[in-house]
């Protein structure tokens, strides 16, 4: 009897140690699934890029900060939110429906940097470049879809500044080839009059000119110019 009770003993120490010893072992994969957990939402959090998921149903599965703050909306107001999105201009939802109900059914070819425009809750409109991407589950196997999505409003502006400043250099610049060809014309004519007096002039008018003081060398070098035209 007292053997039985020291084997049964033994057992339950033994059964007790591997319970403990396996309850370690989960606890530290809880802590390191939660620090995993806790970086990726950090790490998502920062993103200045929006990022947004659908299920293949199309509703919304997953909106980051980043995403919210461009659209104005609460992760409450957009998750679960099937097709039409809050944030599809109401012009726009025959196009955004046709074109995610053919990447829901896997027809549509990927579109990578693709723009389009997005409208905020107080009715904004604004341009996005929207980069899809399929997520594949891994219990089910099912695929969803994912995307980022970057506001453009501040490169447009850019975009639109800088062909503003290129198209004002080219007016200058046409300007001011159109001023330097009026002087030119203007410099020609002044040019061919004065050809024109030099070759009718009588010694008595160079006389006059050199009582002047016009010097003879001043004379000399206006012709020279006047040849090299």
């Amino acid at each position: 009897r007292t053997a039985l009770v020291t084997a049964m003993t033994i057992a339950l120490v033994t059964v007790l140690g591997m319970l403990a010893r396996d309850t370690r072992r989960r606890l530290r994969a809880e802590a390191n699934l939660a620090d995993a957990l806790a970086f990726r939402k950090a790490m998502e959090d920062s993103l200045v890029t929006g990022l947004r998921a659908r299920d293949k149903q199309g509703r919304i599965t997953y909106v980051n900060p980043a995403f919210c703050e461009m659209v104005g909306f609460d992760a409450q107001e957009l998750l679960g939110h099937s097709m039409p999105a809050p944030y599809w201009p109401p012009e726009m939802i025959d196009e955004y429906g046709q074109r995610q109900a053919l990447r829901l059914a896997g027809n549509a070819a990927p579109r990578i940097g693709a723009e389009s425009v997005f409208m905020r809750k107080n009715g904004e409109r604004f341009p996005v470049m929207i980069s899809p991407f399929p997520v594949k589950n891994a219990i089910d196997g099912s695929t969803n879809y994912g995307a980022t999505v970057k506001d453009m409003t501040e490169p447009k502006k850019a975009e639109q500044a800088l062909r503003e400043e290129r198209a004002l250099l080219e007016r200058r610049v046409k300007e001011r080839t159109a001023e330097l060809h009026e002087a030119n014309d203007r410099l020609q004519r002044y040019i061919d009059e004065y050809k024109t007096i030099r070759a009718t002039a009588t010694d008595a008018v160079l006389v006059r000119l050199l009582s002047q003081g016009t010097k003879q060398d001043d004379l000399t070098m206006l012709d020279e110019t006047i040849k090299s035209y």
